[in-house]
């Protein structure tokens, strides 16, 4: 073999790997980038999902109450019911009161009749 036959089978050898690598090379940047491709949808997606999830947390909290306005309220409930029990505990005072008066009366009335045979 001669010394030219060498070089021209090593260039030819070289151009090939050359070409080879240059073909690896397109196939993994291609693979890369639908890699890309994929992982910006799916992204996307999980972004719409919290969009949407953040949309559903802003319409919860308008419907829920402040803590100091539920406070203030349940403050306000808890004296109202105090008042209606107070005037209840006056209306079964006065009721017991006048039974017992009425049963006194009767009492009398009945002593009086008693006393004139009436």
């Amino acid at each position: 073999m001669s010394k030219k036959e060498l070089t021209v089978s090593l260039e030819k050898y070289l151009k090939a790997k050359i070409k080879a690598s240059k073909r690896e090379a397109k196939i993994r940047h291609k693979a890369t980038a639908l890699a890309l491709s994929v992982n910006k949808e799916v992204i996307e997606a999980r972004l719409v999902n919290l969009n949407e999830l953040r949309k559903e947390v802003v319409d919860d909290r308008v419907k829920l109450v402040g803590k100091d306005i539920y406070y203030a309220h349940i403050d306000a409930e808890r004296k109202s019911t105090d008042d209606i029990l107070k005037r209840l505990t006056i209306m079964e005072t006065r009721s017991v009161t006048w039974s017992a008066a009425l049963v006194v009366f009767f009492i009398i009335v009945q002593i009086v009749l008693r006393i004139f045979h009436i």
